[in-house]
């Protein structure tokens, strides 16, 4: 399946409520912790599925808790064509800026009221200025003391501290690395699982040895109507920069990020990146890129190393998520990590959690969210396939779910080869996981504005200093009005 997003302006709530009439001791005691628990998250494509098969399995454990499950936005549209040989879906993602902003208006105010849920996931929602206002809880203390945590990647939670805390609970993660087609740059001692690249040293890899019969990456110059290309994965690499928000400072107006626009633009004209065309992202089309194209580097995420493996077992595997593009696989190795400007390296996550701080239910709110870090519901079909299980056990028994096909449900026993070419998959997630030491919190509002300024400039309305301007002026003003 290859996975689109689209936006368009749709917005509902629902509630799945979760409880039972109780079970005492002899005593006449509950044996078990009871009460309510209220749980918020908006991106219903996300984390519907696995929330409610969550809530569920606490609910066997944990019967005396009433949950109440509250989602906002669409459940997604799913459209599908069928070639002959072969069958594609596209899931359109029924959400856009509006939306999003009358969610974060919404939980803001209940907040502020001092109400609002028990757990909030933490997909849109702004952190900072959360824990400015002292609105949510520093699970630091809860966790120290609890053993769950020697069950995790320490070095994953040491990097979701931030602002002075630890504000959110990651129950899975993800990263970035890149490939590189052998084919076209010769191997090299400098690339591998423990090496780290910036896009910049990369180009300066790749630019002498191109000749046109093959681009630099495997990504456009930027999509129309969304924050995407090669002008976001630049922005992530100096996204601290560009947006200090400990400091309520944008930074966008000092040249370097009218020197990234142009330089976008460049590789764009020069042929190094593929060019988007169309004024608007088509949903009924395929991604243009082939898979016959060549790529110096590929930007891939973690989820792709299944098919680095896959391709040696024998075995044909063509896994795919959201922005993952076509070409030439067959001669693809790990050139190394992604990093940031500043030589960070950091995670991302499908799924995050945080306690209101004003709960009157955390007891009950922790028990959930260790729940979640449990082998039990870190290995279940309903958490992303493209995700890494914080918990370690969990992380070992998914690579083998995933890699034999039976996490989503083809599974085949596997030869002795491919049990190896398995424990090398597993061995350079670990590697590639342990460089990990930071994360990057995003305001979903900034990127919206990032996006919708940009596209002036891609357009031609706008020169790369005045879409500079205006984004450092918006920015400056909205992060100053938050208080």
């Amino acid at each position: 399946m290859r996975i689109r997003t689209t936006l368009t302006l749709l917005i509902f709530c629902t509630v799945l409520t979760v409880s039972a009439a109780g079970r005492k001791t002899a005593a006449g005691v509950s044996d078990k912790p009871e009460g309510r628990l209220s749980i918020s998250c908006y991106d219903t494509m996300t984390y519907r599925a696995f929330l409610e098969e969550a809530v569920r399995l606490f609910h066997e454990q944990y019967p005396l808790i009433q949950v109440e499950l509250q989602t906002f936005s669409a459940m997604p549209e799913i459209r599908s064509s069928d070639s002959g040989t072969a069958r594609t879906s596209v899931i359109e993602a029924r959400d856009d800026p509006r939306s999003r902003a009358d969610y974060i208006s919404r939980v803001s105010t209940a907040l502020m009221s001092g109400e609002g849920a028990d757990i909030y996931a933490m997909d849109i929602l702004p952190l900072r200025q959360y824990v400015e206002r002292g609105q949510l809880e520093n699970l630091e203390p809860l966790l120290a003391a609890d053993p769950i945590r020697d069950t995790c990647r320490p070095n994953i939670l040491h990097a979701a501290r931030c602002y002075g805390g630890l504000w959110f609970l990651p129950i899975d993660y993800g990263f970035s690395y890149y490939a590189y087609d052998s084919s076209l740059i010769p191997p090299s001692d400098d690339f591998g699982p423990g090496r780290s690249f910036t896009l910049e040293a990369l180009t300066g890899m790749a630019r002498p040895l191109f000749s046109g019969s093959a681009k630099l990456f495997n990504v456009y110059d930027y999509v129309p109507g969304s924050l995407g290309g090669m002008v976001k994965e630049l922005l992530d690499e100096q996204y601290s920069y560009f947006v200090n928000q400990e400091e309520r400072r944008a930074n966008f107006d000092d040249g370097v990020f009218a020197a990234l626009l142009t330089s976008v633009r460049d590789y764009a004209e020069s042929g190094f990146i593929l060019r988007h065309t169309g004024g608007r992202t088509d949903p009924g089309t395929l991604n243009p890129m082939q898979e016959t194209d060549r790529y110096f580097f590929k930007i891939n995420n973690n989820f792709a190393l299944v098919n680095q493996y896959g391709r040696r077992s024998g075995r044909r595997m063509t896994l795919r998520t959201a922005g993952s593009g076509g070409g030439i696989e067959d001669d693809d190795e790990i050139a190394g990590v992604r990093a940031n400007r500043d030589g960070g390296i950091p995670f991302n996550f499908s799924q995050a959690y945080a306690i209101n701080a004003g709960s009157r239910n955390k007891q009950n709110a922790w028990e959930f969210l260790k729940f979640l870090l449990s082998e039990e519901v870190q290995t279940s079909a309903a958490l992303s396939p493209a995700s890494l299980p914080l918990n370690n056990r969990a992380r070992q028994t998914k690579a083998g779910a995933v890699f034999s096909g039976s996490f989503m449900g083809r599974g085949q026993t596997l030869s002795e080869g491919q049990q190896g070419l398995l424990e090398n998959y597993r061995n350079t997630v670990e590697e590639l996981s342990d460089q990990i030491n930071c994360y990057i919190p995003r305001d979903t509002l900034i990127d919206d504005m990032i996006a919708a300024e940009i596209a002036y400039f891609f357009n031609r309305s706008r020169t790369a200093e005045e879409t500079a301007a205006v984004l450092h002026s918006k920015v400056n003003l909205y992060l100053n009005e938050q208080n």
